[in-house]
Formats: C-alpha cells, structure tokens, sequence
C-alpha cells in the first residue's frame, strides 16, 4: 500500500524536432490572470471528483469519476447551452476509475484501482476494462468488457493509445515510476519503460513520479508531477524504447511550486493542467509559457486534473479541462469536480 491520505489527496488535491524540443525546455512559466474565455459545462456537487477525459469523433466527452464511486460518465453535446451528463457505467470492483484512451474508432481502455478510507492507494487492486461505442445504442449504452486484474502494478493512472496498434495500450504507474503495455485480447500487463526520469522525486510530499502519458510522432511523452517536467523517448510501435533512444526534457516548470498534471499537445504547442497549483498554462513551440486560465486561489479550474481538445469542427479549439473536488478554503465553499471549456482559438 502506497502511504498518503497522501495518494488520493495528491489526485484528490489531486513535437517533433530537437529544435522544438530545445525551445520547450527553455520555457519559464509566468503565472499570470486567466486570459482566455472560460465556461463550466458542468458543475459535480461535492465530493464528485473526475481525474480524467476523452473526447469521442462525435464530439461528446468521456468523464471517468475518481469520487465518490468510480464510474464513466457522458456529458454530451459540449458546445451547447446546457449539456446534459449521463453515468454510462459503474465499477463496483474497484473504488476509483483513473486513466482513458481510445486504442481503436470509438473503443476505449479504461484503469481503475482501489483506494483504502483513508485515502491510500491499494496496490494490486488495479484493473482494466474496454468500453465499446461501435454498436452503441443510446439508451443501453456502450458494451463494457473486463480486460483483467493487474496485481503487479501500484498506481495505475495515465493511459495512452498506440498510434498503429489496436490491440495494445500504455498505462503509467505513478508509484512504480514505469509505463506498462497492456494487451488488450490477453490481459497481460509487460513493462514497456522504465527509466529514472519516471520515478517519483524523493523528498517530495508524496511519492508520485510519472503521470499523465501521450505517443506523438514516435515519441512517448510523460510528466513526472513532482519534477514539474515533461519528458519525452523515441518508441517503437509497441511503445519499447528504440535502440539507443535517450530521454530528452521537453519543458520543466520553474519557480518554488512545481506540480505538472496531465495534459494535451497540438500544433501550438502543450496545454497542462496543475492540479493542486489551479491554473492550466500552455507551452508554445517558441518556448513561452503562460498561464491560460486560473491563478493559485481562483476557483475557476481549481483542482484540475486533465485537459483535452473537441474534435468537430465547433470545437476543434476549444480545449476541455476536469477537475476534482475543491474543498473549502478561505471563505470559498467547497465544490465538486466539474467540465470547463477554453477558448483558445485567440492563441496562434
């Protein structure tokens, strides 16, 4: 068992070239007023907290609910006044759901895992589930399969799909500082990599290393929270680190907090969340950095946990942020995750 009213209170508290790669890892990151046009979707009472998102080609978004059960939620139609949330699916073996990706068109991978009353994560409770949308009707929802059991992992928490494999997907784990390759037919779990850069920073409060993960371009890329620093690997297809590939530091966070969630990539560069620091800021390919929304005691995306971008053509810029429970703090009342959308059509 992994110690922390810690573990869940750090969730619950919660490219290309070189050249590029250069320029990231020269940014410095001014925290500065949100200032681009922000909307909650969605407000979750308390102590709903939602640690992860995807967003489906038909443009609804796919909410996996850490607290007060785990769960996969809906909410449809995100560019409308007043989109409407539905549960799609409980996981009544396990108490937490975790990670999301999309291994094939509409079909999902899901994590989740066991946390202890008082917050601990439970290692070895881990397990995996896909989430069928292709024959998808309505009102049954999508066909959900148990994958397996995973007793070898501690945290399982960010997952990633493999560009040109269907049958496999990445999955971090936070507390091992490793990404695993899970076969989806098999359910068998294999260490993909390991590598000091993943590990969790010691001293650190609590003892998460490798967090969010994305494939790109040939490359795996990864935060390590504590370290506040992207990273980035050349992997083959099956997401093995290629013949002498190196890991490179794409962006590291400066300045005395240093927390780095997950976040979202596109061709203006990473888009982060920061979790327990509030704000979700953007690293452009020219290495700066900025914050886009929230500030240390704004509640707009307090707690925010992940980030990723519509995929129609309303909302191909508008990039969708969770968060997870907001507790109360200096006359603020506390507040239950919610969706909140950006604006990001003004950034070039």
């Amino acid at each position: 068992m992994i110690r922390a009213s810690a573990l869940l209170t750090a969730l619950l508290l919660g490219v290309a070239s070189a050249a590029i790669s250069k320029h990231y890892q020269d940014a410095d990151h001014h925290d500065s007023p949100s200032s681009l046009p922000t909307k909650v979707l969605h407000q979750f009472p308390p102590p709903t907290w939602i640690e992860n998102l995807a967003v489906r080609k038909n443009g609804h978004v796919l909410l996996t609910q850490l607290r007060p059960e785990a769960a996969l939620l809906s909410l449809s139609r995100p560019w409308s006044q007043n989109p409407p949330v539905k549960l799609l699916h409980k996981f009544p073996s396990v108490n937490g759901l975790l990670g999301i990706a999309e291994p094939s068109s509409d079909v999902f991978v899901v994590v989740g895992s066991n946390f202890s009353g008082s917050g601990a994560q439970v290692n070895g409770t881990a397990e995996t589930w896909l989430v069928d949308f292709r024959s998808n009707d309505y009102d049954r929802g999508p066909l959900v399969k148990h994958i397996a059991k995973h007793p070898d992992m501690a945290f399982p928490n960010g997952v990633a799909a493999l560009p040109y494999v269907d049958h496999a997907v990445l999955i971090s784990d936070s507390a091992l500082g490793l990404v695993w390759r899970l076969c989806i037919q098999s359910g068998k779990a294999k260490v993909a990599v390991k590598l000091p850069e993943m590990a969790p920073v010691p001293g650190s409060p609590l003892q998460i290393g490798v967090n969010g993960i994305k494939v790109l371009d040939g490359y795996l890329y990864w935060s390590n929270t504590f370290a506040g620093k992207i990273y980035r690997i050349r992997i083959d297809q099956l997401g093995n680190p290629e013949p002498k590939a190196r890991p490179e530091l794409v962006y590291r966070e400066t300045g005395y907090n240093l927390f780095v969630d997950d976040f979202a990539h596109d061709e203006r560069g990473f888009w982060a969340t920061t979790n327990q620091l509030n704000t979700v800021f953007h690293v452009a390919t020219n290495g700066k950095s900025s914050t886009v929304a929230g500030s240390k005691d704004s509640p707009i995306v307090a707690r925010d946990t992940s980030c990723a971008f519509g995929r129609t053509r309303r909302d191909g810029k508008t990039l969708y942020v969770v968060t997870g429970n907001a507790e109360a703090k200096g006359g603020q009342k506390a507040r239950g995750g919610k969706v909140v959308a950006i604006d990001t059509t003004s950034v070039y």
